[in-house]
């Protein structure tokens, strides 16, 4: 037995030594702290209406217009670009576009004519939303009204505005 028990021993005193540089190595019954980042994408949502009507009656009292109004969301500043192609007619010198807004974080767009484009800035404020007015509007009979045919509901002219957002830089 006593031819055993130096090898017991032995092993024994291996296994001490090695769970002691395991500790060591795992940190084993030692606090450690590790930093947590977290990065956030910009990101905005603007909820357009599908389509503005703007039925145009000459023989009735001018100004003459169509006013809708439309949330936003952002959280970062964005730049927004809106264009149109236009009407390809008359109706591009007598029809204005007319962005308001009441939040003192967006840059006033004022006005575009169809076939123009203008961009303008809403700003982060930490609160990140807000409405804006968007008007199709013609403030006065042109002198040569009779130069563009008349179009029913079922077939009007048309013109399609696109708005691009992109993260101001």
């Amino acid at each position: 037995m006593k031819n055993l028990g130096i090898p017991v021993l032995l092993l024994v005193l291996v296994m001490a030594v090695s769970s002691t540089g395991i500790a060591e190595t795992y940190g084993l019954g030692q606090e450690k702290s590790v930093g947590v980042e977290i990065t956030i994408g910009g990101y905005a949502e603007l909820n357009l209406p599908d389509t503005l009507s703007l039925d145009i009656k000459w023989g009735e009292p001018f100004e003459q217009y169509e006013i809708s109004s439309f949330d936003y969301k952002v959280n970062c500043d964005v730049n927004v670009e809106v264009s149109s192609p236009g009407f390809s007619n008359e109706l591009d010198g007598w029809i204005e576009y007319r962005l308001e807004s009441f939040n003192e974080n967006v840059s006033t767009l004022g006005s575009i004519k169809p076939g123009e484009s203008d961009t303008f800035t809403v700003y982060y404020d930490g609160k990140g939303s807000g409405t804006l007015s968007f008007q199709v509007i013609i403030e006065d009979i042109p002198g040569n009204w009779y130069e563009v045919e008349a179009k029913g509901s079922e077939d009007p002219y048309t013109d399609t505005i696109t708005w691009t957002v992109t993260a101001t830089e």
